[in-house]
């Protein structure tokens, strides 16, 4: 055989392979939906479930990952054949410490595996105490005022729908405040909507913020991804708001996934970049000093709340460095069916307009604070002695 031959021989024997490899067996969007009714764990799975569970985590990875197209194809690559490979493990827990090595290969931190409750597989990344989160209540946000009109604005979440008396408390934080505080230390997120209502609110004005409209996903695995953790969200939860507001969202997902099934939908969609030269207009805007409190738990929602206020020329980042997890969001969910692995993966991607990454690296404070020293208190300090302008 002459060595044109051999070559276009080996050719089409490595096509078939990549073909096989990717075969996914009759798989659909369908089969990512959550189950209905109580899951039961078991104790140990066979070789075939094992299979069975690892093609369907390929699949989701390939159909419905919404850093498709934003990490390099190499990586999904490397990931995919490192799952294809895997030995049989027949302990669920043993599987999803495996699963979550293998995917952490992924620069997201919010790709996870997960087994009846704790994540199995998380890097090690250092966390720096610059003190809790004032607001000590079950609601999302806490308004606290002091005799010398420092008014503070602790929000620990972001859970979604009204917040009664939080616009009130800001609109009079805007007339009477010395230094607006707000308090974002161990946010680890959630519907980012209510940050940046409440920057445009302190800017008095529509605002510009650095990162580049999002890319969404749009196959019908990543629409179902996207339902079942509405969904799961919804069952959860007992406010009444928050539902109410999460129904919209289920509903609007619904008939986007009819678009996306008639072809209207593109797979990938995004709103094109606007070079704007925005500036923030202090006779429009809160006048005074506002401080951000940060640290290594505000993650998510929370990271893009803090980016809302970049080109603030008032705003002074206090704490330490937030998680990092800021290019990958909305956060789908669904269960490998036999080992009962939950895997949470995102939606869309987010990138900055100026090409920065910080996944893992999160965002810097404009004053760094060593282990131990209190956000809140540095700040107060810092008023006290007069230094109310960053």
């Amino acid at each position: 055989m002459n060595n044109f031959k051999m070559l276009l021989l080996l050719a089409i024997v490595m096509s078939s392979c990549s073909t096989s490899k990717k075969d996914f067996k009759g798989l659909t969007y369908k089969s990512i939906k959550l189950p209905s009714g109580k899951i039961e764990f078991k104790k140990s799975i066979n070789e075939k479930e094992f299979k069975e569970d690892i093609l369907l985590l390929r699949y989701a990875l390939d159909k419905a990952y919404g850093a498709k197209g934003t990490i390099s194809d190499e990586i999904f690559e490397k990931v995919d054949s490192e799952l294809s490979d895997l030995t049989f493990i027949s302990t669920p827990l043993e599987m999803c410490k495996k699963i979550g090595e293998v995917m952490s290969v992924f620069p997201d931190y919010h790709l996870k595996a997960k087994y009846r409750g704790p994540f199995c597989y998380q890097k090690e990344i250092k966390k720096i105490n610059v003190g809790k989160n004032l607001n000590d209540t079950e609601k999302p946000w806490k308004g606290i005022k002091s005799k010398d009109n420092i008014y503070t604005i602790a929000i620990s979440q972001f859970s979604p729908g009204k917040w009664p008396g939080f616009f009130e408390f800001t609109k009079e934080a805007m007339k009477n405040a010395k230094a607006i505080v707000i308090d974002l230390r161990g946010n680890g997120g959630g519907d980012d909507s209510i940050g940046f209502e409440l920057a445009e609110k302190l800017a008095g004005q529509k605002i510009e913020t650095p990162i580049a409209p999002d890319i969404r996903r749009n196959t019908p695995e990543t629409l179902t991804l996207w339902d079942n953790y509405l969904n799961v969200l919804k069952e959860s939860s007992n406010n009444k708001r928050m539902n109410e507001q999460l129904d919209i969202y289920i509903k609007e997902n619904a008939e986007k996934l009819k678009k996306v099934l008639a072809g209207e939908i593109d797979e990938f969609t995004t709103k094109p970049i606007l070079a704007t030269n925005w500036e923030y207009d202090k006779s429009k805007g809160y006048q005074g000093s506002i401080y951000v409190l940060q640290d290594k738990e505000c993650g998510s929602s929370c990271e893009s709340t803090i980016n809302f206020f970049e080109y603030f020329p008032n705003v002074t980042r206090v704490g330490f460095n937030t998680a990092g997890m800021t290019h990958f969001g909305n956060i789908g969910i669904f269960l490998l069916p036999n080992s009962g692995i939950q895997i949470n993966m995102p939606t869309k991607a987010n990138k900055y307009k100026d090409g920065r990454f910080i996944e893992f690296t999160g965002i810097k404070p404009d004053i760094v604070l060593n282990s131990g020293q209190d956000a809140y208190e540095y700040v107060i300090q810092l008023l006290n002695r007069g230094f109310s302008q960053p």
